[in-house]
C-alpha cells in the first residue's frame, strides 16, 4: 500500500545541499491521516502542509529498501537513488543524480522550459 501511495503522489529526488547531494523522499497528499501513517510506518520525516519527506540519506536509504520490491512506476528512481546514497565517488552521485532528475516528470518540465528558453534568448 505504502509503495503504491509512492509510486502516486510521491517523488524520489536528488538534491544538491551545499557541498554534498542528497536523496530526498517525499509524499504529496491532501489527507493529513495518510502522511501521518507514513510518519508512524517509518519513524522519520516531518509533515509540513500536505507534505510528508525524509531530508537524510539515512532515513531516505532505509525507507526505499523497505519499498523497492513493490514499486511499479518508480523503481528506477529507487534503484538510482539507492546506488547514489551507497557511493562515494562524487562523479558518480552527480551523474546519477542527474538521471533521478530526468526521469521525474516536474525536472524534465523544468530542464525543457529552460532549454527552450535558454534557446529563445541565444537567438537574439
Amino acid at each position: 500500500y505504502i509503495a503504491g501511495i509512492i509510486d502516486g503522489d510521491g517523488a524520489i529526488m536528488a538534491l544538491i545541499d551545499k557541498d554534498r547531494i542528497r536523496v530526498e523522499v517525499a509524499l504529496y497528499n491532501n489527507c493529513h491521516d495518510v502522511l501521518v501513517l507514513m510518519k508512524n510506518t517509518f519513524k522519520f520525516g516531518n509533515i509540513y502542509r500536505h507534505k510528508w519527506n525524509i531530508k537524510t540519506n539515512t532515513g531516505s536509504l532505509i525507507v526505499l529498501e523497505k519499498i523497492k520490491p513493490y514499486l511499479l512506476v518508480k523503481s528506477k528512481q529507487c534503484d538510482l537513488a539507492i546506488q547514489l546514497i551507497n557511493t562515494n565517488n562524487i562523479e558518480l552521485k552527480k551523474q546519477l543524480a542527474s538521471d533521478i532528475s530526468n526521469l521525474n516528470i516536474r525536472s524534465r518540465k523544468r530542464n525543457f522550459l529552460s532549454t527552450k528558453q535558454s534557446d529563445f534568448y541565444n537567438q537574439n
